[in-house]
């Protein structure tokens, strides 16, 4: 530990303790989803969602908590071995949170097409499942890639996924509002709330969406700058510059988990419902009956506004 530079080791407990504290912002979602008046496939994949970044989170608390222990700064990413496997794990997790937002999108587009019948459905099971099967094998494969080294084709896989599941919410975000202005006022009141249920969830996700995009392929194209493939011994090959491995490392993870972690309380903070049911579970911690004025009451235009709010305080 002595040979360790006293900004390096403090360095590592900062960053231990804030992914503790992204930990706790993705149990608090995980909480807020499963109180809030969702459907029942929307909890389910919001949730599962959640435990992905959390893994993401905890694999990175993990390595702050690994280099505490080491007695010299790390040269690649076997130094120790245990390092690998927790890159490997975080990567196959990022790429388990992309196939989740595309999948959440596609829920919303779906739950829209014939909203009074889904409005009543349950879990379909047959369907999401499957699926998340099918995303648990991706990250399987990411893992693979990423344990052959093969770092171009893993930052274009991962870039590719995140560009879809920001193509597919804005498609959610275009359908879903068009269907709410289709259905307002001539359809049932079940049909009308799911459809908005769906757009409010899409659109508080879009503009998050957008800024990780550009934040997270801004490190990913440093990283491939400064290590673009490896070599026998495990040391990065440089495309552009050189960067020390402790230093690449430290970028790769602070940088990726926090562009996460603001993706995770943006939904909290952006969405109507999400928010109020957030505000609730915080004042009933502090022991305050009273929410504050984050969630204003709505301002009636019509007998649908007027249903529409009736119904949201009998759900909330």
């Amino acid at each position: 530990m002595a040979a360790l530079p006293y900004s390096y080791v403090l360095f590592n407990y900062f960053g231990f303790f804030l992914h503790l504290g992204y930990i706790s912002t993705a149990i608090f979602l995980i909480v807020v989803v499963h109180k809030s008046q969702l459907h029942s496939n929307c909890k389910f994949l919001l949730s599962i969602w959640g435990v992905s970044y959390m893994a993401q989170f905890v694999a990175h608390a993990a390595m702050y908590a690994l280099n505490t222990t080491i007695d010299a700064l790390p040269i690649n990413r076997r130094d120790p071995a245990l390092r690998s496997l927790i890159i490997d794990l975080s990567v196959s997790s990022q790429l388990m949170c992309e196939c989740f937002e595309i999948m959440i999108a596609s829920e919303r587009i779906l739950s829209s097409i014939n909203p009074a019948a889904y409005h009543v459905s349950g879990r379909n099971a047959l369907l999401w499942i499957p699926l998340t099967v099918l995303s648990t094998f991706a990250s399987f494969l990411m893992w693979c890639i990423t344990e052959a080294n093969y770092h171009v084709a893993l930052a274009l896989g991962v870039c590719a996924a995140e560009l879809c599941s920001l193509t597919m919410n804005n498609a959610a975000v275009k359908y879903c509002g068009r269907r709410f202005t289709q259905l307002y006022g001539n359809a049932q009141l079940n049909a009308q709330y799911q459809v908005k249920e769906a757009y409010q969830l899409a659109v508080s996700m879009q503009r998050s969406y957008l800024i990780t995009f550009f934040a997270k392929n801004t490190f990913n194209g440093i990283i491939l700058a400064t290590c673009y493939k490896i070599d026998a011994n495990h040391i990065c090959i440089p495309l552009l510059f050189h960067m020390p491995h402790h230093i690449l490392e430290m970028l790769y993870i602070t940088g990726f988990t926090s562009c996460s972690n603001f993706l995770l309380a943006s939904l909290l903070y952006n969405h109507p419902r999400l928010r109020l049911k957030a505000l609730m579970i915080l004042a009933k911690i502090r022991g305050s009956t009273r929410v504050h004025d984050a969630f204003q009451p709505p301002h009636f235009e019509s007998l649908s506004d007027a249903y529409f709010g009736d119904l949201r305080r009998f759900w909330d």
